[in-house]
C-alpha cells in the first residue's frame, strides 16, 4: 500500500499534484465526479496573473503568480496570449493607490512600468478617455482547457490512472491505510489528495471531518461577444468587483463579482449585483455599456476563510493535514489560483509524499510538445486524424480547443 496515492478533483491543482506524485514513483489514481477541467478550474476568466493585483494587499500570493507567471511562459508558451496588462486610473483617488501599487510590485519583483495615458488610448481605443494614469505589468492570457489537457496527458504518459465521472462519496481509515469510497466502488491508498476546493464539505463530512476553513466564494463573469480590449485592463485599485475587462480569443470577458456561498452546487446570480459589475466596468471601457452581452458563467473559488469580506481573503493557499480527525495521510488543499496551479500541486504532492517515504522534485516540463508526445505515446482515431488533417490551415488555432477535448478523451485508455 506504500505507494498508492489517490487524488481526489482534476482540475489544474489535482493534475499537477497527481503528475509530480507519479513522477516520484507512486501509483496514482485521480477521481472526478465529472470531467477534468469542469469545475473552478474550467471557469476562471482566463487571466495570468502577474500578481500585480495581490501586491498591496496580499503580497504572498503576488510573489508566487509571478513566479509561476514567469515560469508557465516558459514551459507553457503554446497556451499563453501574451497580451500585457494594464493598471488604468479614473480618477485621483486611483491615482494616489497607484504609487503603492508601484512600490508594492517592485517590492514582489513584478515589473510595472509607467505608461504614458495618451500612447495607451492609441493602442487601445476602446479605452475611456477619463484615464489618467497607467501602469503596464505581465498580465496575460492563458486557455485555461487547452492547458489542463496538456498536463493530464502529461500525468497519464507518467503512469497516472483515472477515474473520471466516479464522485468520491467519503475516506475512511481501514487496517492502516486509507479507504476511498467512490460512485463505483472501493480502493485502498496509503496516502489521498482532495483537491476538489469549493466541493470538498460532503466528503469531508461524510469522512468525519466538520470544521474546515473553507469560505466557498462565487465569481461571476460576463461575456462579450468581440473584443473590446487587447490587453487585460484593470483597475487601479484595491481588488473589487467589475474591475477587470480581458481579450479571450474572439470575445472580452468582464469579472467579476465575489460573493461567498453555501452550497456550490446551488446558488443564484442576482440582475443588481451582474448590474453593479457591469457599471463599473464600462468606467474603463465605456463601449460595454451599449453593447449586449452574450451570457453570463460562473465559478467557485476555494478561499481561505479569513473574514467575512471574501476580497480580503489571501490568494495563498494552504494544505491541511486530517491526521488530528484520525486520518493520517489523508490531506486537502485550500486557496490558490489557476495561475498558481503548478506551484499548489507540487506542495501538496510533496507533503502526500512524506507519508509514504517517496522523494517529489520538483522538474521543469514542456507542456509545448505535450499534445505531439501524447498523440505517439496513445496513437490517434478517426477524429483526432481528421482534424489534424486541418492544421496549417487558417483555422488552426481556433481548432486547438477541439484537439485537447478529443485527446482527453484518450486518457482512461
Amino acid at each position: 500500500m506504500d505507494g498508492r496515492a489517490a487524488v481526489i478533483g482534476a482540475g489544474i491543482t489535482g493534475l499537477f499534484t497527481s503528475l509530480y506524485l507519479s513522477l516520484a514513483g507512486m501509483d496514482v489514481t485521480v477521481y472526478d465526479r465529472s470531467d477534468i477541467c469542469s469545475g473552478t478550474s474550467g471557469r476562471f476568466h482566463g487571466m495570468l496573473h502577474s500578481g500585480a493585483r495581490y501586491a498591496v494587499n496580499d503580497p504572498v500570493s503576488a510573489r508566487e503568480c509571478i513566479t509561476e507567471n514567469m515560469r508557465l511562459r516558459r514551459e507553457a508558451w503554446r497556451f499563453i496570449d501574451d497580451t500585457g496588462g494594464y493598471f488604468v486610473a479614473l480618477d485621483g483617488e486611483d491615482e494616489e493607490y497607484g504609487d503603492s501599487l508601484r512600490k508594492a510590485c517592485a517590492e514582489a519583483g513584478i515589473e510595472a512600468q509607467e505608461m504614458d495615458p495618451e500612447e495607451l488610448l492609441r493602442r487601445e481605443a476602446y479605452l475611456s478617455r477619463e484615464v489618467r494614469r497607467a501602469l503596464l505589468v505581465p498580465d496575460a492570457v492563458i486557455h485555461g482547457f487547452e492547458f489542463c489537457a496538456a498536463v493530464a496527458m502529461e500525468a497519464r504518459m507518467a503512469g497516472v490512472q483515472f477515474s473520471l465521472f466516479n464522485g468520491v462519496r467519503r475516506v475512511a481509515s481501514r487496517d492502516g491505510s486509507l479507504e476511498v469510497e467512490s460512485e463505483k466502488g472501493r480502493d485502498r491508498y496509503s496516502v489521498v489528495v482532495n483537491t476538489t476546493g469549493p466541493y470538498s464539505m460532503p466528503i469531508l463530512k461524510a469522512s468525519g471531518i466538520e470544521d474546515f476553513p473553507l469560505a466557498p466564494t462565487a465569481g461571476s463573469m460576463v461575456v462579450y461577444g468581440g473584443r473590446y480590449v487587447n490587453s487585460v485592463i484593470n483597475r487601479m485599485r484595491e481588488p473589487s468587483d467589475g474591475d477587470i475587462v480581458l481579450p479571450y480569443g474572439e470575445v472580452s470577458v468582464v469579472g467579476t463579482i465575489a460573493t461567498v456561498i453555501e452550497d456550490p452546487d446551488n446558488f443564484k446570480v442576482h440582475e443588481e449585483d451582474v448590474a453593479m459589475m457591469l457599471d463599473e466596468a464600462k468606467r474603463m471601457v465605456p463601449v460595454i455599456g451599449a453593447m449586449q452581452y452574450k451570457r453570463i458563467y460562473s465559478s467557485v473559488r476555494p478561499l481561505i476563510r479569513s473574514s467575512d469580506d471574501p476580497r480580503k481573503a489571501t490568494r495563498s493557499f494552504a494544505i491541511i493535514d486530517h491526521g488530528t480527525s484520525g486520518l493520517p495521510g489523508f490531506l486537502s488543499v485550500l486557496g490558490g489560483k489557476f495561475t498558481t496551479g503548478r506551484l499548489v500541486g507540487y506542495e501538496a504532492a510533496r507533503h502526500a509524499s512524506e507519508y509514504s517515504g517517496f522523494h517529489v522534485k520538483d522538474v521543469e516540463f514542456d507542456f509545448n510538445t505535450t499534445y505531439e508526445r501524447f498523440l505517439s505515446f496513445r496513437g490517434g482515431d478517426r477524429a483526432v486524424d481528421s482534424l489534424l488533417l486541418h492544421f496549417g490551415s487558417t483555422d488552426q488555432e481556433r481548432l486547438m480547443p477541439a484537439l485537447a477535448f478529443l485527446l482527453s478523451r484518450r486518457l482512461m485508455d
